[in-house]
C-alpha cells in the first residue's frame, strides 16, 4: 500500500505540473516553467496522500489505520461460529472487491451481521449450514456480488470525493498521454523531397542573359582590389563620407594618410573600371550552391556566391573616397558620376529580389550614397542644369518608384525549413519533430541569431503546443507569404499606429505558432524598416535638388512643399514613413529644413538624433531620440 501511495501521489503531482506548465506556456511561448514539475509532483503528491482518511497514518509510518476507528463493535447475537462456507463466501467477496482495507473491514463485518442475524433462530449446525448456503445462493457468484459492492460504495461517495478520484483519472490519462506523445513525437523523421535551391535559383536566373548580368564584373573587381595598407585601413573602413558622425573630420587627415589614400585609390582603377561596367548591366546573378554535407543543406544558412563584404564595404568606401577626393580637388562633376556608379551596383543587385542578402547590401548602398549626394549637392557652383540633370538621373533609377522587398525568396527558405523540422502526413499533416527543432535553432545561432537554443525538453514542450504542417504553412502565407501583404506594404509609422509589431496578427504569439512568430521570417521587422530608411533617403535627395533649383529659378526657397509639385520641380510629396503626412519641411533664414521623424514617431522640430556616442546621425541616432535631418546636412558632418 505505501508503493501504490506513493505512485499516486507522484502521478498527481506530475499531472499538476503539466497542467502548470501548459497554462504557463499558453500565455508565454518560452518553455521556462518546466523546473516547477518536480516541486508540484511532491506538493500535489501530499494534497492527495492527505486529503484520504487513512493519508495522517501513512505519514507516520503505519501501515494500515486502527480497524477499530472505522468498525462498529460486533452485534453479540450469537456466540458461535459460522459455517465454513460463510467464511469462505464473505472472503472471497472481500477479496474481490479490491478496495481499500477500511472499506473491506466495514463490508466483511456487514455481512456477516448478515449471515448471523439469518441464523439466529437456528437450533443445530445443519440448520446453520442450510441457512448460510441459502444466502450465499441468494447472494451469488462472489466477484459479482463484490462489484456491485464496490459500485454502490462509489456511488455513495461524497462530491469533492469523487471530484478528487475523477481528477487522478485524467491527470493519470494526461500523463500517459504525454509519455506516448513524447516518444511518438521524438521518433518522427522529416521528408526531404523537395528540392528548394534549384527551385530558388530557377527563380533568380529568369530573364537574365549573360549581356545584362554583372557577375563577371564583380568577380573581376574582387580579384582586382588592392586592400589599403594599415596606416590609412582605418580611415577608409570609417564610412568615408561620414567625418565626423564615424571618424575625425577630413581635415584631421595628416598629408602622409591623404597621400597613401590618393595612392590606394589610384591602385583600384582596373576595379573601379569593373565597378562602372557593371553599375550599366541590369542583374547581378550567380547560382546557389551548397558547400555543406547532404544532411546539413538547409537554405537559411545559404550564402550568395559573390562576397558580400567586398560589395557592402570595400567597393563602396572605394567609390565614397574617390568622390570624396574629388572634391576636395573641385570635380563635383565626377563626385557625382562616381555615387552614380555606386548606385546603379545597388540596383543591379536589387532587381534579383528573392536573393535577399544581396537585396539588403543594396540598401544598405543606397543609403550611404544618398546620404553622401546630399553632401555634395551642398558644395557651391552648381547650376539648375547640373541640378536638373542629376535629379533626371535619379528618377531614372526607379522608373517605377523605390523598389519593395519580395517575400517569395523568404517564403522558400521558410518551406525548406517546415520540410526539414516536420513530419509529413498523419494529423494535421505532420508535427514538430524536437531534435530538429533544436538543431534548427543551433543553425540560426550559428549564423549570428541571439536566441538561445532550447533544451531538449523545452522543444518537447513546444512542439505539443504547436500547430500541425499544414496549418503552419496557411498562417505563415496569410501573414508573410504575400507581395501585397501588411508587413511589406505598411510603413514603420502605420504599424506604430495600431500597436502591433507583426501587422495586426497578435495570435502569432501564442504558442502555438512558435515557429512564425520566432523565425518565421529570417528578416525581422527592423530590416523591413531599413527599406523604408532608404526610400526616404532617396526622395529627400530628389526634394532637396527641386527645391534648391526653386531657388535658383525663383529666388526664393517655397513656402511649402506643395509649391514644387504646382511649378513642376516634383512629381509628388516624398512620404515620410515614420510620420503621418510628407517629410517636414520649413524655411529658415537664408536656408530651408527637411527631416523625418525618425523611429521615436515624434516630432522634435529638426533637432537630430544621436547614436551611443553622442554623434549626429542620419536614422541610427533616431532609436535614441531626435529626428533624421537631411537638411541642411551639416548636422552629419563632411
Amino acid at each position: 500500500m505505501k508503493v501504490k501511495r506513493i505512485v499516486v501521489a507522484v502521478c498527481v503531482g506530475l499531472a499538476v505540473g503539466l497542467v502548470n506548465v501548459c497554462v504557463n506556456l499558453y500565455f508565454s511561448p518560452e518553455p521556462r516553467h518546466l523546473f516547477i514539475i518536480p516541486v508540484l509532483m511532491l506538493a500535489g503528491g501530499g494534497i492527495y496522500v492527505a486529503t484520504r482518511k487513512e493519508g495522517v497514518y501513512a505519514f507516520l509510518g503505519e501501515e494500515d489505520p486502527p480497524v477499530a476507528e472505522y468498525i462498529e463493535p460486533l452485534p453479540d447475537l450469537i456466540t458461535t461460529e459460522l459455517p465454513a462456507c460463510a467464511y469462505v463466501y464473505i472472503e472471497s467477496v472481500i477479496l474481490a472487491m479490491r478496495y481499500r482495507r477500511s472499506v473491506r473491514a466495514k463490508v466483511e463485518a456487514e455481512l456477516i451481521t448478515h449471515f448471523q442475524d439469518a441464523m439466529k433462530d437456528c437450533q443445530s449446525a445443519g440448520d446453520r449450514k442450510d441457512v448460510a448456503e441459502g444466502i450465499v445462493a441468494e447472494f451469488g457468484e462472489p466477484r459479482l456480488l463484490a462489484r456491485l459492492i464496490r459500485r454502490g460504495k462509489k456511488r455513495c461517495r461524497p462530491l469533492w470525493r469523487k471530484a478528487a478520484d475523477l481528477a487522478l483519472q485524467v491527470s493519470a490519462l494526461m500523463v500517459i498521454l504525454y509519455f506516448v506523445y513524447t516518444v511518438w513525437f521524438m521518433l518522427g523523421r522529416p521528408t526531404i523531397d523537395v528540392d528548394y535551391l534549384a527551385i530558388l535559383n530557377e527563380k533568380n536566373r529568369s530573364g537574365v542573359t549573360d549581356e545584362n548580368n554583372a557577375r563577371l564584373n564583380y568577380d573581376r573587381a574582387k580579384e582586382l582590389y588592392v586592400e589599403p595598407d594599415t596606416t590609412i585601413k582605418e580611415e577608409i573602413n570609417g564610412g568615408g563620407f561620414w567625418g565626423r558622425a564615424h571618424n575625425d573630420d577630413y581635415e584631421a587627415i595628416t598629408k602622409a594618410q591623404r597621400k597613401a589614400i590618393s595612392k590606394w585609390l589610384k591602385q583600384n582603377e582596373p576595379t573601379w573600371r569593373q565597378c562602372v561596367a557593371a553599375s550599366r548591366k541590369q542583374y547581378y546573378y550567380a547560382e546557389y550552391e551548397y558547400t555543406e554535407p547532404d544532411d546539413e543543406k538547409w537554405l537559411i544558412n545559404l550564402v550568395s556566391p559573390m562576397d558580400v563584404q567586398l560589395m557592402a564595404v570595400d567597393l563602396r568606401n572605394l567609390g565614397l573616397w574617390r568622390a570624396r577626393t574629388g572634391i576636395e580637388r573641385g570635380q563635383t562633376e565626377q563626385a557625382i558620376e562616381d555615387c552614380l556608379v555606386l548606385l546603379g551596383i545597388s540596383r543591379n543587385l536589387r532587381e534579383k529580389p528573392l536573393e535577399i542578402v544581396n537585396h539588403m547590401v543594396g540598401i544598405l548602398i543606397d543609403k550611404t550614397v544618398h546620404t553622401a549626394l546630399l553632401q555634395i549637392i551642398d558644395q557651391p557652383g552648381m547650376s539648375a542644369s547640373d541640378l536638373q540633370d542629376l535629379q533626371q538621373q535619379l528618377s531614372n533609377m526607379h522608373p517605377q518608384g523605390y523598389p519593395d522587398f519580395n517575400v517569395e525568396g523568404i517564403r522558400t527558405m521558410f518551406l525548406d525549413t517546415v520540410q526539414r523540422i516536420f513530419t509529413k502526413g498523419g494529423p494535421g499533416g505532420g508535427h514538430l519533430i524536437p531534435g530538429r527543432l533544436v538543431a534548427y535553432h543551433n543553425r540560426l545561432m550559428y549564423a549570428g541569431s541571439s536566441k538561445e537554443s532550447p533544451s531538449l525538453a523545452g522543444a518537447v514542450t513546444i512542439c505539443l503546443a504547436h500547430a500541425g504542417r499544414d496549418e503552419t504553412i496557411a498562417k505563415y502565407d496569410e501573414v508573410f507569404g504575400r507581395a501585397n501583404h501588411p508587413l511589406v506594404t505598411m510603413t514603420p509609422y502605420q504599424r506604430y499606429s495600431i500597436g502591433d509589431s507583426v501587422s495586426g496578427h497578435p495570435e502569432l504569439m501564442k504558442p502555438k505558432y512558435h515557429l512564425i512568430q520566432q523565425y518565421g521570417v529570417p528578416l525581422p521587422i527592423g530590416r523591413f524598416d531599413s527599406r523604408y530608411e532608404a526610400k526616404s533617403v532617396y526622395e529627400a535627395v530628389v526634394t532637396v535638388i527641386a527645391i534648391k533649383r526653386y531657388r535658383l529659378e525663383k529666388g526664393e526657397f517655397p513656402e511649402d512643399l506643395d509649391r514644387l509639385i504646382q511649378s513642376g520641380f516634383l512629381k509628388g510629396l516624398p512620404d515620410d514613413p515614420f510620420g503621418e503626412g510628407p517629410l517636414r519641411y520649413a524655411r529658415r533664414g537664408d536656408d530651408f529644413i527637411l527631416y523625418s521623424l525618425g523611429h521615436d514617431f515624434d516630432d522634435d522640430g529638426g533637432t537630430p538624433g544621436v547614436d551611443t556616442e553622442d554623434r549626429p546621425n542620419l536614422y541610427s541616432g533616431t532609436y535614441f531620440g531626435g529626428d533624421a535631418v537631411f537638411w541642411p546636412p551639416d548636422f552629419y558632418g563632411w
